[in-house]
């Protein structure tokens, strides 16, 4: 898949994978349905199922050998590259300079959350251990009317659960 820094943006923010996990992804690492990523950082082996958007996205890929390239060259972008290259991409935006690539992330981690995922399932999606996502969600996520509303509704799915299994 040739991608452009934002491309790339959408990767990090399917998969919730680190920035250099994702630069060196091959198509050997596409199953069926999920991407099957070798941390480099912990060495931990997750696979991740594709959201339908990284499904269809993966489907337009051209074949390369790395799934990210960069347009301008044709060969996979380095880190530093990729990095300098999402600094330019983040000022155009006009979005403030402490901004990191690996906030993206962190946001992929409170998406899940808030979807109602639990610690355990983001560990299996990240390959953080559940302490370090207990401290990302501590840090980043929103104790909110939404984040409220996720509570009650699985407060009141379990009591109907609950319900239905006491009049059999």
């Amino acid at each position: 898949m040739v991608c452009e820094p934002l491309g790339y943006t959408f990767a990090v923010l399917s998969t919730g994978q680190r920035e250099g996990d994702i630069l060196v992804a091959s198509s050997g690492q596409v199953k069926v349905r999920s991407i099957e990523v070798k941390q480099r950082k912990t060495g931990a082996l997750v696979n991740v199922p594709l959201t339908p958007d990284a499904m269809r996205a993966i489907k337009t890929w051209g074949g390369a050998d790395t799934m990210v390239i960069c347009e301008a060259t044709g060969a996979p972008y380095s880190e530093h590259l990729f990095r300098k290259k999402f600094a330019e991409v983040r000022a155009k935006a006009g979005i403030r300079a402490s901004i990191q690539f690996r906030d993206l992330r962190r946001t992929t981690v409170v998406h899940m959350a808030r979807g109602g995922a639990t610690q355990e399932t983001i560990a299996a999606v990240t390959g953080h251990t559940v302490k370090s996502i207990a401290t990302i969600i501590e840090t980043y996520l929103p104790r909110d009317s939404e984040m409220a509303g996720i509570g009650i509704a699985a407060l009141s799915a379990y009591r109907k659960k609950a319900a239905v299994g006491k009049r059999k």
